[in-house]
């Protein structure tokens, strides 16, 4: 059965794998003039430096489809599972002992109910106040969140953010390692060594190829692994009533800044630190990369993210602008001003999906046929993982139809 791929971002490359996979024809049609999206690496004399995603959560699957490309995961130091929150400085765990009773009452209670508390049209602060406490919710999920989804959880929908993670399913086979892993060199290889080998296996990858709902052939299997804009776009042209609404959800600007420093000078132990909104820092967080991936940077390497709904002029500033900014979150962090010996930074427009709840609506409303369908960050699943997942189903979907 031949399928179109529209989008060689990650999302439109691993449905790819997994379709060929599944002994299906492939061929994938990318506007730009390389595979990846936002997924790239810039190549530095210090180490990798990711433009979005850095690391993902391993599992058995994917540790089969590195060996399939001939990918190898990075070495990981053993600080790259510790993670850290800021509140009134920065600790493992922000909760004090009745806080942290509270959050575990309520934990405890969410799996009693079979909906986990969940309700259409409910949000994440809504849900979590009410089941995790005011400090759980302030101190834990809103700072999680925020680090993840970079989006404001007063307007961010329970059931599409939450939702997805209460139905994670244990994989029944685990992989050998466990926890977040990193491709060696970046993520950029993954998407290099995947583009590669679907090519050399006979998937046709035609870039610099704007498609619109004109070229699709009536009745064929199109999957459509684009950004949310672009997919909305293509269902206005087919008609389909969600693509108006689709094209136009709110989309979060997010810059990275990263920040090199001499050799000794370890911003923290752990791979790295979250900061609540309430705590008044310029960046959502920071990653210290050398802390969990030792062997990949030759110095300590810090990447200071910025941006999101709590802080969407960031973009509108200049380098050094951010810069400053960055170091002056530094200072706060630790308590003394210090100086790199190296600055990048590294913008994404529009790179995000807003899990607001009018996307909740759109996506609960959505009817497609069932010939057509939609892979990518705006789906339900934000990560890397989660996308993968995806993917991972889609055979099965199309069998289905």
């Amino acid at each position: 059965m031949k399928i179109t791929i529209v989008g060689a971002g990650i999302s439109g490359l691993l449905s790819a794998y997994y379709l060929l996979q599944n002994d299906f024809d492939v061929e994938i049609f990318e506007k730009s003039d390389r595979p990846g999206g936002l997924i790239q690496t810039l190549d530095t004399p210090y180490g990798p430096m990711d433009y979005a995603a850095s690391s993902l959560i391993n599992s058995k699957d994917l540790q089969d489809l590195f060996e399939q490309i001939g990918l190898e995961y990075a070495h990981k130091g053993p600080l790259a599972g510790v993670k850290n929150f800021y509140r009134n400085g920065m600790r493992r765990w922000p909760l004090g002992f009745v806080e942290s009773a509270r959050l575990i009452i309520g934990a405890v209670g969410i799996f009693l109910k079979k909906n986990k508390g969940l309700k259409e049209g409910q949000t994440v602060r809504e849900w979590g106040e009410k089941v995790l406490g005011k400090a759980g919710y302030t101190y834990v999920l809103e700072t999680f969140l925020q680090g993840v989804y970079a989006g404001n959880c007063s307007d961010m929908s329970a059931p599409l953010v939450l939702g997805p993670m209460f139905e994670r399913k244990k994989p029944k086979q685990k992989p050998q390692v466990r926890g977040s892993v990193m491709p060696v060199g970046g993520m950029g290889k993954l998407i290099q060594k995947l583009a590669h080998y679907l090519e050399e296996k006979g998937v046709r990858i035609n870039y610099n190829r704007q498609v619109a709902a004109r070229d699709f052939v009536a009745g064929e299997q199109v999957v459509i692994a684009t950004s949310a804009g672009a997919a909305g776009k293509l269902l206005t042209q087919m008609g389909i009533p969600a693509g108006p609404a689709l094209s136009e959800i709110d989309m979060l600007d997010l810059a990275g800044v990263h920040l090199v420093f001499g050799d000794g000078e370890t911003l923290f132990e752990g791979f790295g630190c979250l900061f609540p909104v309430s705590e008044g820092f310029n960046s959502l967080g920071v990653l210290a990369g050398k802390n969990a991936f030792p062997n990949e940077y030759s110095y300590p390497v810090e990447r200071w993210i910025m941006g999101g709904s709590h802080s969407p002029h960031m973009l509108q500033l200049s380098d050094d602008e951010l810069i400053e900014l960055a170091l002056a979150d530094r200072e706060k962090l630790v308590g003394r001003a210090q100086h790199p010996i190296k600055k990048y930074v590294l913008r994404r427009q529009k790179s995000l999906p807003h899990y607001t709840l009018e996307l909740e609506k759109i996506l609960n409303d959505m009817v497609l046929p069932p010939n057509l369908h939609l892979i990518g960050n705006y789906m339900g699943g934000i990560g890397l993982s989660a996308i993968n997942r995806a993917c991972q189903l889609l055979p099965d979907e199309i069998l289905k139809n």
